[in-house]
């Protein structure tokens, strides 16, 4: 995985502060939200490294909202989940486990795209 190098005076939170203000507003389909920790396939891949409240502030998606275009997603359903930025017209589909970066804490975002650094991951220092 490569990660995003910043330049001295650049924020590194901006992405994700813009992503947060594009989310503002997100249409809904009417249907309850499920979290992670409601879904049981998701439940037994996540609970090893998640704990039970962690898990219950991840909201999945529910089928037929459209997603926002430009805005981060990542869909827990794949073997190795990947950000992706969403397409005009996107909608989440009944196989889909996807998740809004906008509604994330961003260390468990990070943890749910693969990010291994600890520092990202609010877990100090590795050595």
């Amino acid at each position: 995985m490569h990660e995003k190098m910043y330049q001295a005076g650049e924020d590194p939170m901006q992405e994700y502060r813009e992503d947060m203000k594009r989310q503002e507003g997100h249409g809904e389909t009417g249907q309850p939200e499920r979290m992670l920790s409601d879904i049981k396939p998701l439940y037994s891949r996540f609970h090893q490294d998640l704990t039970e409240d962690q898990m219950s502030t991840i909201p999945i998606l529910s089928t037929g909202t459209a997603l926002e275009q430009g805005s981060k997603y990542v869909d827990l359903g794949e073997k190795h989940p990947q950000e992706f930025a969403a397409h005009p017209g996107q909608v989440v589909k009944p196989h889909n486990y996807i998740v809004a970066k906008s509604k994330m804490e961003y260390t468990i975002w990070n943890y749910l795209i693969g990010v291994h650094d600890p520092a990202r991951l609010d877990q100090g220092d590795a050595s």
